[in-house]
């Protein structure tokens, strides 16, 4: 750690004009230390560059406010990423229809480090207030965004054109893997516009609510939004768990445990055996590119590691076929239906309330779009992710690397060197990776305020502390959050740390994470609500959990802490409200 005793290699200087970072609502972009490769080829090269992009096409920045070669839209302090809250704020700043408590709530959820709004001279902009106003006039006329499917045609091409690797030398791999920045800055570029944009119809819709003292409108309202592609997984995997369940054979398989189970059923004769298999193929073709920490290069996709997808299969077959997704699906909807009746019979006599309803109504399908960016997004990712995967394996074969994922501790500005002498780089690596490695210990302030980032050696490290909670050493009976999707449950808690070991998750139990992502969703098919320590209404999760019609907090601060495993819970999900029985 000497050597990163005030900054990590990768870390960048904090903006002086927008000072205000936070991790907040960050869990599900990059919850883990950013690899030197992933955080110098990915974020640096397309998804940073990308993010100012989106923010610059909200017409809530001038473009020379978020512009250069760190973009202050976001920082990396300790080997992490940070959302710049100053800039993000600007959404609701320079605009005259959210407040910044309304945005702050769809973002940020109530965590309560989250610094209050302070003017800054420059802020008020009122050519910047009618341009935002001028792009959500036209995102109200839309029915589709343009450009977009036509976006996601061009990253499917990409996935089903994937080059032959064996015919590839080494500096060919690291140029293919270049020609894919520019989509991945397109793609994410558009998700971060359409994440803004995604405030929209929460805030309006929270107003309303306020106005006549129902805050639950918006949740209940955004219930089911539709053509989720986020979701379009978790119904594979829910029809793949049916044809399990109703297979002696793949029961049998399946009982006997997951390590070796794709080898036993590519050796087995049974048709079912070869039909699941056939299925699973094309499930990870369509699907491969996700799993957790999906931004990453280093993490490990479906197709990479499909054994995860076999352990979802373990907990999935367990739920009855009378908790079929489409039965809960449609229950959502028909909910969203009985509230948007009442809230307009409500309103007849608001005229004015009425139509911000309705704005909020109409803005609502963009939700779907945003998912469908972090679902385009993340596949054109993963084929930079194979790529990288496929040099760090040939460095391995040529004996030049004991571990392939050494490969990832190099910077973006060594791959060149790297394909042409990769053995010189062993011992670097190596250093390299023992630094990488102290970064999990170090606990990331959740606030860097006013640009002050203090010095690594100063960051506390978890290994130092407790479990015990931040003020507190008793029982916590009940806890109160952010509303993330409306209903109410009882069930058993079950706190999780990691989606692909949750075999004690029962049918109607509560998930308690610290932040989840789309890879957590499959569960979600089994569970009977969610809880989280972060994550605002804007996260990819509360929007599953939606669309499913499961109860979910978010931003309940310490939960995991405070809930014990195994305990009975009461999870509010109109309220965000805890109950620990």
């Amino acid at each position: 750690m000497d050597d990163m005793a005030d900054k990590w290699i990768t870390d960048w200087e904090p903006s002086t004009r927008f000072v205000h970072y936070t991790r907040s609502n960050v869990g599900e972009v990059s919850p883990d230390p950013s690899t030197p490769l992933g955080w110098t080829f990915a974020w640096e090269g397309a998804f940073a560059p990308g993010w100012a992009d989106g923010t610059i096409g909200t017409g809530a920045v001038f473009p020379h406010e978020v512009e250069g070669e760190h973009p202050p839209v976001l920082g990396h302090f300790g080997g992490r990423l940070y959302i710049n809250l100053s800039a993000s704020r600007m959404q609701a700043v320079r605009s005259d229809r959210m407040t910044v408590k309304d945005f702050d709530r769809a973002f940020f959820g109530s965590h309560p480090d989250v610094p209050e709004y302070v003017p800054h001279p420059d802020d008020d902009q009122p050519e910047l207030t009618k341009k935002m106003n001028e792009h959500m006039a036209r995102i109200m006329t839309l029915s589709e965004w343009p450009g977009l499917a036509e976006e996601r045609a061009k990253i499917d091409a990409i996935r089903a054109n994937r080059p032959d690797f064996s015919s590839l030398s080494n500096q060919e791999l690291v140029d293919h893997a270049r020609t894919l920045l520019p989509p991945m800055r397109t793609m994410f570029g558009l998700h971060v516009l359409l994440t803004f944009a995604g405030a929209v119809p929460m805030a309006v819709l929270g107003a309303v609510g306020d106005a006549i003292g129902d805050p639950s409108i918006a949740m209940r309202v955004l219930g089911h939004v539709g053509d989720v592609d986020s979701e379009a997984h978790n119904i594979e995997l829910w029809e793949m768990s049916r044809f399990l369940r109703s297979s002696p054979v793949l029961t049998d398989a399946f009982d006997r445990g997951t390590d070796d189970l794709l080898v036993r059923l590519r050796a087995s004769d049974s048709p079912d055996a070869e039909a699941f298999l056939r299925r699973l193929d094309a499930f990870l073709f369509d699907f491969g590119s996700r799993g957790t920490n999906e931004w990453e290069l280093a993490s490990e996709s479906w197709e990479i590691a499909p054994t995860l997808v076999l352990k979802y299969l373990v907990s999935l077959r367990r739920q009855p076929d009378d908790s079929a997704v489409s039965g809960r699906k449609a229950e959502s909807e028909a909910n969203r239906d009985e509230t948007l009746a009442a809230v307009r019979a409500q309103l007849q006599s608001s005229p004015e309330l009425l139509a911000q309803f309705e704005l909020g109504v109409a803005t609502s399908r963009i939700i779907a779009w945003r998912e469908r960016t972090k679902t385009s997004g993340t596949k054109v990712t993963n084929e930079a992710r194979v790529v990288f995967r496929e040099l760090g394996r040939r460095a391995v074969a040529d004996g030049h690397l004991d571990d392939w994922r050494l490969i990832y501790m190099l910077l973006a500005s060594e791959l060149d060197d790297f394909a042409s002498d990769p053995a010189k780089f062993e011992a670097t690596l190596k250093k390299r990776k023992a630094g990488y490695d102290e970064l999990f210990d170090l606990e990331p302030p959740f606030i860097i305020a006013n640009g002050n980032v203090p010095p690594l050696s100063q960051w506390k490290r978890k290994s130092d502390s407790t479990s015990t909670p931040t003020g507190t050493s008793q029982r916590v009976t009940q806890m109160v959050g952010t509303p993330g999707s409306s209903g109410v449950v009882t069930g058993t808690a079950r706190v999780l740390h990691d989606p692909y070991e949750a075999d004690h998750l029962e049918p109607g139990g509560i998930i308690v994470a610290r932040v989840t992502d789309p890879a957590w969703t499959p569960l979600f098919m089994l569970a009977g609500g969610v809880v989280m320590d972060e994550g605002g209404q804007a996260s990819h999760a509360v929007i599953v959990s939606r669309e499913l019609g499961i109860p979910c907090a978010v931003a309940v601060t310490d939960a995991t802490l405070h809930i014990p495993d195994g305990s009975t819970v009461t999870v509010d999900g109109g309220t965000g409200t805890v109950t620990v029985h």
